[in-house]
């Protein structure tokens, strides 16, 4: 890229094989690069969904997205926050809608094992909302006796076949299945893991930390109230039976360094960080 000084106005666009363009620095000029689709199942997907959330986002009244607008300046926590950058009510909107699409096709067959107690959750998935939440989702959590808790995540196991766990533990010891609603908060959450494009063992910078999504659960509204084992950690399991690398145009392989990221996912779209955890994959 280098800058350049146009004798007369402003020069913008595609003029042979360069492109001239302008920012906050001035005009430049780069080499014009054809930009390559694979038109994969993931990216057919997710154009599938950004068109839902365009033609749903069009169909809200003007008092809705006043509402919107309102969530975003108040209450909206982008995943990439941007120091003096405000988000408008569309930004807001198109993030938790969605997360919401994304998070249904990512959910997966999956057991949950408290301490030494598995049990299976049976819940709807994750539905966009006509108008915004009245809060903001941080990653603490509330146990059916409505005591707070936090969880920490701990390094994962993935396979090139898209067979993953992931474990998490407890700042307190329990001894009933977890309550997952975000602490005083009556909306049910999930979780959803990410993982960036595979590196070689000996490289260190990750380009893209959420390459894609590699697994989600439902939001967890069913559960058990009954007493088990006193536990303080938790495992979730997936199989790779649900999930087919032929649907990505880069997978992860066996031997790569990953990113692994996970979140709570609210009912309606709101995203928490957890943690993340560098791993190799098996």
């Amino acid at each position: 890229m280098a800058k350049f000084n146009p004798i007369i106005g402003t020069l913008s666009g595609k003029l042979g094989g360069s492109i001239y363009a302008f920012n906050q620095s001035g005009p430049y000029v780069r080499s014009y690069v054809k930009q390559s689709y694979p038109n994969t199942t993931a990216q057919q997907n997710a154009k599938y969904y950004f068109g839902l959330a365009i033609s749903d986002w069009a169909a809200l009244s003007d008092s809705q997205k006043s509402e919107w607008n309102t969530f975003a300046t108040n209450l909206y926590s982008p995943l990439n926050p941007k120091k003096g950058v405000k988000f408008s009510a569309w930004n807001a909107y198109m993030g938790l809608y969605t997360t919401t699409q994304s998070a249904n096709h990512a959910t997966r067959h999956f057991s949950v094992k408290f301490g030494s107690t598995t049990q299976t959750f049976t819940s709807p998935g994750y539905i966009p909302l006509v108008n915004p939440p009245a809060y903001r989702l941080d990653n603490s959590l509330q146990c059916q006796n409505g005591q707070r808790y936090n969880i920490t995540m701990l390094p994962p196991t993935v396979a090139a076949n898209g067979t993953f766990t992931s474990s998490f533990s407890m700042n307190i010891t329990y001894g009933k299945s977890p309550q997952f609603t975000n602490y005083s908060q009556s909306e049910y959450v999930g979780f959803m893991w990410y993982v960036s494009k595979g590196l070689s063992s000996t490289q260190t910078f990750y380009k893209n930390n959420r390459f894609f999504a590699l697994a989600a659960t439902p939001p967890l509204s069913s559960i058990n109230t009954s007493s088990i084992p006193s536990w303080n950690n938790m495992t979730f399991t997936f199989s790779s039976t649900d999930i087919s690398p032929t649907y990505y145009k880069y997978f992860i392989s066996s031997g790569q360094k990953i990113r692994v990221t996970s979140y709570l996912v609210s009912g309606s779209g709101q995203k928490a960080l957890i943690g993340s955890s560098d791993i190799i994959v098996t």
